[in-house]
């Protein structure tokens, strides 16, 4: 059984080998791989498949005839990483563990589990690399290699070492974070957001609304004091132009009651003529 399972890998590993030497057009490789599955899917049956034809026939026939059924290719590509040394010890752990097995409860066939667990063993999982920052961060050496492995920045190690040059100077010995990166990556045009997890993304995203919004309430302030500015100026020449209307009205007022006592005194003045006229064509 493990043999076929070994035979189909093996077989799926030459097939997808032959397909990828056929393109000269690096494009097309790219698009054949995403086809498949990305280069994660592939790259466990082209590792093993170049590893196998190395092994000799001794290990090939103990290595089929272990105790398992069925082991995915990313399983069977973990035995490319290990020397000869390091899969004698592999293979001595699994032949204990299917005995042990076999005496409690008479069954010599192992879950693919086993095969991992004695792997890890030998090799231990390796670090994950970091992929992002955090805000606020203080920055350490080992940090700016987030830099280095974001495929967008295109950072090569002279080009990083030249960015952190022009860091430091800036920063004159002061503790860098974060944020601080942000306006050199801007100037060579990247996205400095990139370096940020999701999570962290909308935190920034969050806390630059809420300063735009809060520029926005202070010129909204400044804009409501020079409106109740020009509105207590209106309404002080409001006031100015009712006094002087009030003035207009009196001054005119006045002139009308001038005008009565002239008219009148002109009624008087005839009056006056016409009986001293009357007077002397009697005498």
């Amino acid at each position: 059984m493990l043999s076929l399972n070994l035979d189909l890998n093996l077989k799926m590993g030459e097939n997808l080998q032959q397909e990828l030497e056929k393109f000269t057009d690096e494009k097309q490789k790219i698009a054949f791989i995403k086809q498949c599955g990305g280069q994660k899917k592939i790259l466990p049956y082209l590792k093993f498949n170049e590893w196998w034809p190395s092994v000799s026939q001794e290990w090939r026939d103990k290595i089929v005839n272990l105790p398992f059924a069925l082991i995915n290719i990313k399983e069977w590509s973990y035995l490319a990483q290990l020397t000869l040394e390091e899969l004698t010890h592999w293979y001595e752990e699994i032949i204990a563990r299917s005995e042990k097995q076999f005496q409690e409860n008479g069954i010599k066939i192992l879950s693919p589990k086993v095969w991992v667990e004695a792997i890890s063993k030998i090799i231990p999982k390796p670090k994950s690399t970091k992929r992002f920052l955090k805000l606020q961060q203080p920055i350490e050496d080992d940090d700016f290699n987030v830099l280095l492995n974001k495929k967008d920045y295109n950072f090569t190690p002279e080009i990083l070492e030249e960015f952190k040059s022009s860091l430091c100077q800036a920063s004159q010995d002061a503790t860098i974070i974060t944020e601080d990166l942000f306006p050199f990556l801007e100037s060579r045009k990247l996205d400095p957001l990139l370096i940020l997890s999701p999570s962290e993304r909308s935190k920034w995203l969050l806390k630059k609304q809420q300063q735009e919004l809060d520029k926005k309430d202070l010129e909204l302030d400044s804009l409501r004091s020079q409106f109740n500015e020009v509105q207590q100026k209106l309404h002080q020449r409001d006031e100015q132009l009712q006094q002087q209307q009030q003035q207009i009205n009196q001054l005119t007022q006045d002139n009308q009651e001038q005008q009565q006592q002239i008219n009148q005194l002109f009624e008087q003045m005839k009056e006056f003529r016409q009986f001293m006229a009357s007077a002397k064509a009697a005498a």
